[in-house]
């Protein structure tokens, strides 16, 4: 078994809230300071578990790089 202990996740709302669709990755600036680029692989549940799959990834841990003030429900 192969646990990813470092990878993140952001609710696909809070994700296209930032612009992020699939096949456009979107680079979030704060302050004028590029901070990340966000991908479909953040948000896209399908496309997550075929790469572990692929990748031979039993388990992931996550966390939000975005979003911490997205609700539960999302």
């Amino acid at each position: 078994m192969i646990i990813d202990v470092h990878n993140h996740f952001i609710p696909e709302k809070t994700a296209r809230a930032h612009g992020v669709k699939k096949g456009k990755p979107v680079t979030v600036v704060n302050k004028g300071i590029p901070k990340m680029t966000l991908r479909a692989r953040e948000f896209d549940v399908e496309l997550r578990l075929s790469e572990m799959k692929k990748a031979g990834i039993s388990i992931q841990f996550l966390s939000s790089p975005v979003g911490w003030d997205a609700s539960l429900e999302e």
